[in-house]
């Protein structure tokens, strides 16, 4: 898989859609330089200092080892510039987000929670429930504003 490139607003993503600020970056995220993580790509720690913000996506749903890496997690929970958005269609995967948030030392507080859905009636019938749930568990919540927007629209 090539490396990720920017975007049309000059951000760079990653293979899995998470944004990451577009800079050449070598080593691994523990900066031993033995390594190379293009999909989180934070590099050294003069690389990680510099960065202002980190946005990243684990997939809440995945349990799949090729994509819930929590060293690398933990290295950028570490840097206290990184929050971590989860999709949830369910209290149980809010609970499922927590753990693997232990797991990689992530803090509640940087933890955002958004509500699974495709279309506004979706959207609307989850947001207050996903909003429940944030404050239960001292979570924050993302709403998804361009299906509040534009509904399902494509290419928007």
């Amino acid at each position: 898989m090539p490396p990720p490139g920017p975007d049309r607003r000059g951000a760079a993503h990653s293979a899995k859609g998470a944004s990451r600020p577009a800079a050449p970056v070598a080593g691994s995220c523990r900066g031993n330089g033995n390594q190379r993580h293009h999909h989180a790509g934070y590099g050294t720690a003069e690389t990680r200092h510099a960065i202002q913000r980190i946005s990243q996506t684990p997939h809440s749903g995945n349990n799949d080892v090729k994509t819930w890496k929590p060293d690398i997690l933990r290295c950028l929970a570490g840097t206290e510039k990184a929050w971590f958005k989860f999709v949830v269609a369910c209290e149980d995967d809010v609970r499922a987000v927590l753990r693997r948030a232990s797991e990689a030392d992530i803090p509640p507080e940087r933890i955002l929670i958004m509500p699974l859905a495709s279309t506004r009636d979706e959207l609307n019938a989850m947001r207050a429930q996903a909003v429940e749930w944030c404050l239960r568990y001292g979570l924050r919540f993302s709403d998804r504003l361009h299906i509040a927007i534009w509904n399902s629209k494509k290419g928007v």
